[in-house]
């Protein structure tokens, strides 16, 4: 877990070091019992360097959702694409030596950027509003 859990591994789980999603649900019915809402911060910038979206096409060089974060190919130099810096400092693109190019983060290297020119990541993020909707939130 990097940048205290902003690197999402997977939109639709929860992370096991805090509970299952059996859990979630009790606590969306208990928090719904006593009047309230459940308020979730979804973090749709950026996922986490191992979520499936990040590493399936890396592995298969499968392209399909490669489109769904910012590759660019190395400067002339065979530096970093261009001169933009992450918001915690240095260069805001990592070099993949398995793609041999470069994906943009603006905050950690472990939080690719999301392509949201890509309508199928658009796609992807249209249905967690009526997921969490149905379990309450």
């Amino acid at each position: 877990m990097a940048d205290f859990g902003y690197d999402v591994s997977d939109y639709c789980d929860v992370d096991p070091i805090f509970g299952t999603l059996e859990d979630f649900d009790c606590l969306v019915a208990e928090v719904t019992d006593l009047g309230m809402r459940l308020l979730i911060d979804l973090v749709p910038n950026h996922s986490s360097s191992e979520h499936e979206w990040f590493v399936d096409p890396r592995s298969s060089m499968d392209r399909i959702r490669g489109g769904f974060y910012h590759w660019r190919d190395p400067s002339q130099n065979g530096g970093p694409p261009n001169n933009w810096v992450s918001h915690f400092g240095g260069s805001a693109w990592t070099f993949d030596e398995l793609t041999e190019q470069y994906y943009l983060h603006l905050f950690l290297p472990e939080q690719p950027d999301l392509n949201w020119n890509n309508p199928n990541v658009v796609k992807e993020f249209d249905n967690f509003p009526q997921i969490l909707a149905c379990k309450g939130c």
